[in-house]
């Protein structure tokens, strides 16, 4: 006991005697603050058991405006997906999109109290949204009369569906899924669908009730569905023969995603005798949405896409085609129409006809013609046997893995920035260590973590020491099966068989120790586990981060909050600057309740030597104050949040 007491006294001199001469910061954090860029959440996406299995990912914003994936997710057998998830203090919401055929996406989802929280199907009850205005009267557009079926509400939602939804089977989502499935083109993986000779009208062949259901919407636009009837000896040629267009949904656009319909909203066309056709359109964005003084509308464009390819805008023949309509009759009785709702010509266009799916029944069921209907093609390949077919399996050749989850995303790295004079407080210019990182976590096909890889690059060093960097991973050393890739060149380091740090009280893993020999080198830290691990410990605990000084493993610096080691020189604790108390339910704080160590979930730059970090980040000090209310992008390169002056 008296050798540790004389060693540590004999540190604390060493250690004081390099002690930098520094001013007392001047922001003033509250005892509780924990500086924290990132988030421990919770994530509840809820849909209903027929969507068990659907596959949507979540971004920072829409993809299509350069937002960036955070992770992708699998809904479980109940059609839920329950869990944790670490993000961006500074995110305040994630843009969700949908893989699977009749469940909503392209949805901008807020993050409220830290959670991030989705019912695919709550109906919003709000009064001007249920509030539904009388029939329209017909408008003319280029000779052709638009009339309205009945009234809607301002989100364009009709009142003249049918009383009861129909319930949408789990087996017939799948169906179209497989038929029409997201990020396959028609032309390339089902061109009979399209061929020259296939029927897309419907032909009347008794006296039937017709009825048309909702199924899925995925189209960017607002757009209109209408029908037209003629005699099917005698279709029209031209668009000059069409005088009529019903209008079905004034807004085809599902709940959550810029309407409010449901699939199984059901609308009867009526009724009609053998020997008529009913043809389809789709209006391009024609929905204009009113407000509580002005009714919404629908505004004919000129950009129409018809059942019949001749009437359709493109030059190429090719292309023309817009819909298709496939014959489910035999196993489900109805038939499915999936639309492409941008012009083929366009480079966007991805051409897998599925921005709106409804479905045509009848009563009786026979009284639709199945001639030159195409029967649904094959389901896509699914090599692995995971149940996630190719086109959406990250890893289509390996059942054991299917999506990865990122922080801080699939593109960005993150910073941890480090003040290496522990226990006094230092110049706090945050550069004596900078590294930055890239984490993957690999799942497999329920959410469960099977491997890791991640990326650390030694982006700064603002020191003289030798420091190495390592981190604990929130789970027993048990679960880990290999680690490999660590930069180990000092021999301080004990590592065991599976790569590990030696006699720790939770699985080690060291990157690196010493910073001057990694300096901009990308290491790669892989990780494989002995069975699926749960992901709930990774997304609440994180990872705990730390670097020891100088060749001296066991001088530990961590993130506010965090726990030394079993390795560290416990000694060292609540002397100097840090406050740690001996219950350690505070560690890493100085007196005035700032820490060691930051991360930073953005690529941070390091203020110049001895600038402090408030005077390289002008709103460092307003998110102190605030306790990490405002300004929780501090660190992001914006117009007058830094002073580039003082940042190298």
């Amino acid at each position: 006991m008296k050798t540790r007491i004389i060693s540590a006294i004999l540190i604390l001199a060493a250690l004081a005697a390099c002690k930098k001469k520094v001013d007392e910061p001047t922001p003033n954090p509250a005892g509780n603050f924990n500086f924290e860029t990132t988030i421990p959440g919770s994530i509840s996406l809820t849909a209903t058991p027929e969507y068990k299995g659907a596959i949507v990912k979540l971004f920072t914003a829409d993809p299509d405006s350069g937002g960036s994936l955070l992770q992708t997710i699998r809904l479980d057998n109940d059609g839920k997906y329950i869990s944790s998830i670490i993000l961006p203090s500074s995110l305040k919401s994630v843009f969700l999109k949908s893989y699977f055929i009749g469940l909503p996406g392209d949805i901008e989802i807020p993050i409220v109290n830290k959670s991030i929280t989705y019912n695919f199907f709550a109906v919003n009850k709000s009064t001007p949204s249920l509030t539904f205005k009388n029939t329209p009267a017909p408008i003319v557009h280029n000779g052709i009369v638009y009339k309205f079926m009945g009234g809607f509400n301002i989100q364009g939602l009709p009142n003249y569906l049918e009383p009861d939804r129909d319930q949408i089977s789990s087996s017939f989502l799948q169906a179209v899924n497989n038929a029409l499935p997201e990020q396959r083109p028609v032309p390339q993986f089902n061109p009979h669908y399209i061929q020259s000779g296939i029927q897309t009208d419907v032909q009347i062949t008794e006296l039937a009730d017709v009825y048309v259901t909702v199924v899925h919407e995925g189209a960017g636009y607002r757009n209109v569905l209408g029908y037209y009837v003629y005699n099917t000896n005698n279709p029209p040629t031209s668009l000059s023969q069409i005088d009529t267009i019903h209008l079905i949904f004034p807004n085809y656009s599902l709940n959550g995603s810029g309407g409010e319909l449901l699939p199984g909203m059901k609308v009867k066309l009526g009724r009609f005798p053998a020997g008529k056709s009913i043809g389809w359109v789709l209006i391009q964005n024609a929905f204009s949405q009113g407000n509580t003084t002005k009714p919404s509308t629908v505004v004919p464009s000129n950009t129409n896409f018809f059942s019949k390819p001749a009437f359709n805008p493109e030059t190429n023949i090719n292309l023309k085609p817009h819909m298709v309509m496939l014959n489910f009759a035999a196993q489900f009785q109805r038939f499915v129409i999936g639309f492409e709702d941008l012009r083929r010509d366009w480079s966007s266009c991805d051409n897998d006809f599925n921005d709106a799916i409804f479905y045509v029944s009848s009563n009786p069921v026979t009284a639709i013609s199945q001639a030159n209907v195409p029967v649904p093609g094959p389901a896509p390949a699914d090599t692995d046997g995971d149940g996630i077919a190719d086109i959406l399996d990250e890893y289509p050749n390996d059942a054991t893995k299917a999506f990865n989850q990122y922080l801080p995303f699939i593109d960005s790295y993150s910073s941890i920035a480090f003040e290496d004079l522990w226990p006094y407080m230092g110049d706090y210019d945050f550069n004596d260590l900078i590294v930055k990182m890239n984490l993957k976590n690999v799942l497999n096909a329920q959410n469960q973590l099977v491997e890791s890889d991640y990326k650390f690059v030694v982006d700064h060093i603002g020191a003289s020491y030798r420091n190495g960097f390592g981190f604990q991973l929130p789970y027993a050393e048990s679960a880990v099966q290999s680690v490999s890739g660590a930069k180990l060149t000092e021999n301080i380091i004990t590592i065991n068989a599976k790569g590990l740090e030696a006699d720790q009280n939770a699985p080690t893993i060291i990157v690196f120790d010493n910073a001057f020999k990694q300096l901009r080198d990308t290491i790669t830290i892989n990780i494989k586990y002995n069975s699926p691990q749960n992901l709930q410990p990774m997304n609440q605990l994180g990872l705990n981060y730390f670097a020891f000084v100088d060749g001296n493993r066991g001088r530990e610096i961590h993130l506010l909050g965090k726990q030394p080691t079993a390795l560290a020189n416990t000694a060292l604790l609540g002397t100097g600057d840090d406050i740690t108390d001996a219950d350690r339910s505070v560690t890493y704080r100085n007196k005035e309740g700032y820490p060691w160590a930051m991360l930073i979930s953005h690529d941070y730059k390091a203020p110049k030597e001895k600038v402090k970090i408030w005077d390289a980040y002008l709103y460092f000090n307003t998110w102190v104050n605030t306790i990490g209310v405002q300004r929780t992008d501090w660190y992001e390169d914006k117009p007058g949040y830094r002073n580039l002056n003082n940042i190298q």
